[in-house]
């Protein structure tokens, strides 16, 4: 499934804008819909704009995208619930997948040297082929 997100003109010049979002700002390419004044909303895809919108319009696509999430992470087994604006970010699943749990559990690169993996021995051990052959 393909999805625009609505996102506001900060600035624009030069066939590129800046442009913000759902939580996000980025760099769209404007050759489709030309150069636009900021505050000007327009439909985003793939780091184009795709064309422009009114400002209800972005609100209705916001909700309506909102909405989505809210069923799909339901369908997920999750308990969505508004953000308080400013809150810290709340992940969604558990905290020994976060990247920071994930990395303080990695060993050492000296304990993961795997010099004796009976794998990488058994693949030494075969005859090499002639370098015609490969």
């Amino acid at each position: 499934m393909c999805i625009g997100t609505p996102m506001k003109v900060l600035s624009s010049g030069h066939g590129v804008a800046v442009a913000a979002g759902r939580g996000q700002t980025e760099r769209l390419n404007m050759l489709m819909v030309g150069e636009l004044p900021p505050g000007t909303w327009v439909l985003a895809f793939q780091g184009s704009a795709l064309r422009m919108i009114s400002a209800e319009e972005a609100a209705q696509t916001d909700a309506a995208l909102d909405a989505l999430a809210v069923q799909e992470l339901t369908a997920w087994g999750f308990a969505p619930r508004p953000r308080v604006p400013g809150a810290p970010f709340e992940p969604l699943n558990d905290r020994s997948l976060a990247i920071d749990a994930y990395e303080a559990g990695r060993p050492s690169p000296d304990q993961a040297c795997r010099v004796a993996d009976p794998r990488v021995l058994a693949l030494s051990a075969m005859p090499s082929r002639p370098a015609k052959e490969r």
